[in-house]
């Protein structure tokens, strides 16, 4: 049985950055599909206390997600960004309609805050490994 059209609403993501929560929650506040009803951060507190401040009040299952993590000293930028591509494929894996993913780090061509629906995210991550140089 198909679905009807229209029957199908694309999920949400909404990226931002932990270093700056209150710009977060202005984000959140704008967001058309907001509400989250999940929020994956970058397992630090800085990126916890940014998705609590981004929430507002909000009851949102949050979790950490490791591959989410800033770029650490001796990673690549190539290497970094491999990650942060592997960290956004498992977000789309995740069952949500609307998902706040807060970051402490981001690759140097993506930028935040980003409002974007799963086919934009997916081809942006595709790019984003196409990029990167073969092993």
């Amino acid at each position: 049985m198909t679905e009807p059209a229209g029957a199908f609403d694309a999920r949400s993501y909404l990226l931002v950055s932990a270093g700056d929560p209150l710009a977060a929650a202005a984000a959140v506040s704008v967001w058309a599909e907001g509400p989250p009803d999940l929020c994956v951060t970058s397992p630090s507190r800085r990126a916890r206390v940014a998705a609590a401040v981004a929430s507002n009040g909000h009851l949102v299952q949050t979790i950490d997600e490791p591959m989410l993590a800033p770029r650490q000293a001796l990673e690549s930028a190539d290497d970094f960004a491999a990650r942060y591509a592997e960290a956004l494929r498992i977000v789309l894996a995740l069952d949500t309609r609307a998902a706040l993913v807060v970051c402490d780090d981001v690759p140097a061509h993506w930028a935040t805050p980003l409002f974007v629906d799963d086919e934009t995210l997916l081809r942006s991550v595709e790019l984003t490994e196409r990029e990167l140089p073969l092993p």
